[in-house]
């Protein structure tokens, strides 16, 4: 018996199910305070130079123009020449005066302002370079030595380094942990995704996959909660590590993987795990019902954690079981992964795959690089427009959702609440994209997303003051969650739309890199808000942030629909898309009319 046949015999959707989704959703959740709650541990409050106890601040702060109003210098004072009774700046000698209600941050302890002031930017760039790292060397352990184990050493190695965040004495001991606690933090995103992915059947991934984030985004509020009762950086800092010591617990109750223990041919192991999957969710199966290798079901840790889902699995899987008695499995080795795919005996020369041209007529088999690599993507011209909207939809996606998020505690009112409602804005997101993505596709709903979230930032800039300060700040304020609801939308939709546009035999490497310039742009964003604080542009990072998601919800309609569509195999089922396609009622109506191809090729085989 199949896996996915002996889950839904167990129960497919029961309460060991539950179990997983509630736990891994946990896990999302802790990442959260590592990512952003650098915008309250590193805070930078308002402050001017430290002046003599026999001086005041009017004759001893220079006044400067900011935002049309008088305000103090921040980084000079007045020295006054005392033979001959002149004044002239000069840089703070004594130290600064921060007015502020925390007790410390990391700023305020080490005098991260003036000519310091982009080294909190800094760890937040270093923390998201740690992010591709972790992907992209950390993860793949789990496929060597399995999902639950290296889950349960990541979290242990996170608590340790994230307690021993709370200790540091210079900022540069500060910065080099955060990588390390970036890196641990996607491969622990990546992991437990991925295994709560696979306990499911493939017709019940959908829902979980996405309302999976949902965790992410209470995470998020959890965050404004802590900071606004722990005032001190460290104690903040040991808020989010130690309850991380509690989910080494799991190491007892959550079970490994099955999918990788039939892909290691340990087909005890994952009997034994199923028969109490079976118990839990009161259920009954034969003893020993698994005897069949999964290798092929198992879902890669080189993929981007959050793409699988039901939709895309349950299409795929239905497709193949209706060709495979006509089909031999082959693995391939690419350069640094094995990638699993499927063709058909007499099929040894490359037509359908679609190498590049100079290529293309050598044998697919037993040249083995063929077709396998991220470069032939860009030999086709529709795979190669394909793949670069999707490489600037996500950086696009990261950037504004990172920007916006650091950027709350610069938005008018209190800081606290205002990062509590950009992260509840995220809960209706998840919500509505679950409806959006099946009710009206996936390039609609993208692009949709992209236009509020553009038009929201685009509008916040051209408010005119005349309205009145007051209304014109809250006003920004508004429009500013509006935009963080948007690209969150955008962000979800995106990782189930990378993994259907890209073909079976590249799609490791093709989400790989996409998922680079997700990271390019989470890199970028805190230097444009560095770079609009420094320059005294408060308007810059709305006006970038809407220009993008404007250009990429346009973009988003010269890419194909991939709603309903049977996950292309080779490039050249993607270069036989058209962008004309993209009626879901035309997708339906051609996905009836290739099963009833498909099941006439089997008749007649």
């Amino acid at each position: 018996m199949e896996l996915d046949t002996a889950l839904e015999q167990a129960g497919g959707f029961g309460r060991f199910q539950v179990m997983m989704f509630v736990l891994m959703g946990f896990v999302n959740m802790r990442g959260a305070g590592f990512l952003l709650g650098i915008v309250f541990v590193g805070d930078e409050p308002s402050h001017h130079c430290s002046i003599p106890a026999n001086a005041t601040v009017n004759h001893s702060i220079p006044m400067v123009m900011e935002e049309g109003q008088l305000v103090k210098d921040k980084c000079h004072q007045y020295i006054y020449d005392p033979r001959t009774g002149n004044k002239s700046t000069a840089p703070c000698r004594n130290g600064w005066k921060f007015d502020t209600d925390y007790e410390s941050t990391v700023v305020t302890e080490w005098s991260l302002v003036c000519d310091q002031n982009y080294l909190v930017e800094l760890s937040t760039t270093i923390f998201i370079l740690g992010l591709s790292f972790g992907s992209i060397i950390i993860s793949p352990f789990s496929d060597k030595f399995g999902r639950k184990w290296v889950l349960i050493i990541c979290l242990m190695m996170q608590a340790i380094l994230g307690i021993g965040l709370a200790f540091v004495t210079d900022i540069y001991q500060f910065i080099v942990l955060r990588f390390f606690i970036g890196a641990l933090n996607r491969a622990i995103d990546i992991i437990s995704f991925v295994l709560m992915t696979e306990c499911f059947p493939a017709k019940h991934r959908t829902w979980p996959c996405i309302y999976n984030q949902m965790f992410w985004g209470v995470g998020l509020m959890l965050i404004a909660l802590l900071a606004y009762f722990v005032k001190n950086w460290r104690y903040l800092e040991l808020s989010f590590s130690v309850p991380i010591l509690l989910m080494i617990s799991y190491a007892w109750f959550v079970p490994e993987s099955m999918l990788w223990l039939l892909s290691v041919k340990k087909d005890t192991q994952a009997n034994k795990i199923l028969q109490r999957v079976a118990k839990m969710n009161g259920t009954t199966l034969p003893v020993n019902c698994l005897s069949l290798e999964e290798k092929e079901d198992m879902i890669p840790m080189s993929d981007k954690s959050k793409h699988p889902s039901g939709t895309d699995q349950k299409v795929n899987d239905e497709e193949h079981d209706k060709v495979t008695s006509s089909l031999v499995t082959h693995e391939v080795e690419s350069k640094d992964k094995v990638i699993t795919r499927q063709v058909r005996p007499d099929d040894v020369v490359v037509k359908t795959v679609w190498c590049c041209p100079e290529v293309r007529d050598r044998p697919c088999i037993a040249d083995n690089e063929c077709a396998l690599t991220f470069v032939n993507l860009c030999c086709h011209p529709k795979m190669r427009r394909y793949t670069t909207i999707v490489c600037f939809l996500w950086m696009v996606n990261s950037l504004d959702y990172y920007g916006i998020s650091m950027s709350t505690s610069t938005l008018a009112g209190n800081r606290y609440l205002n990062f509590f409602i950009s992260a509840a804005v995220e809960l209706p997101a998840y919500v509505l994209v679950a409806y959006t993505l099946k009710r009206y596709g996936r390039r609609k709903s993208i692009c949709a997303f992209h236009i509020i979230s553009g038009v929201a930032n685009i509008i916040s800039v051209i408010i005119p003051l005349s309205i009145g300060k007051t209304e014109h700040d809250y006003l920004i304020t508004v429009l500013a969650m509006i935009g963080k609801f948007g690209i969150t939308g955008s962000f979800c939709s995106m990782f189930l739309y990378s993994a259907e546009v890209f073909p079976t035999i590249v799609r490791n490497s093709a989400i790989g890199f996409a998922s680079f310039w997700d990271t390019v742009g989470g890199m970028a964003a805190p230097f444009i808000l560095y770079a609009a604080k420094t320059r005294n542009v408060p308007e810059l990072p709305r006006s970038v942030f809407g220009s993008f998601s404007l250009i990429a919800g346009i973009l988003t309609l010269l890419l194909p629909e991939t709603a309903n569509r049977p996950l292309p195999e080779t490039i050249a089922d993607v270069e036989s898309w058209h962008v004309s396609d993209f009626s879901c009622k035309t997708i339906k109506t051609g996905l009836c009319r290739h099963k009833r191809q498909t099941q006439g090729d089997k008749d007649e085989t």
